[in-house]
């Protein structure tokens, strides 16, 4: 499989919308689901303090799988 990651984080006591959030995607491809989450869990961790700082907090996070793997190589 390839998957990318993405974490939703919004303004905190704000609506929820197109102007108040954003997505922080992955620049790389992971080659498991696993990966992909090892990757979220310590963007969060090196993140977390700073989002909360800036007044963003962690909404929503995605491991998006994009391809099947080719069981026959």
């Amino acid at each position: 499989m390839l998957y990318t990651a993405a974490i939703m984080v919004c303004l905190v006591d704000e609506p929820r919308n197109y102007d108040t959030c954003q997505i922080i995607n992955a620049h790389f491809k992971y080659q498991s689901e696993q990966q992909c989450w090892d990757a979220i869990n310590g963007q969060v961790k090196y993140q977390g303090n700073n989002m909360l700082q800036v007044g963003y907090e962690l909404v929503d996070a995605k491991c998006i799988s994009w391809l099947e793997k080719n069981e026959s190589l």
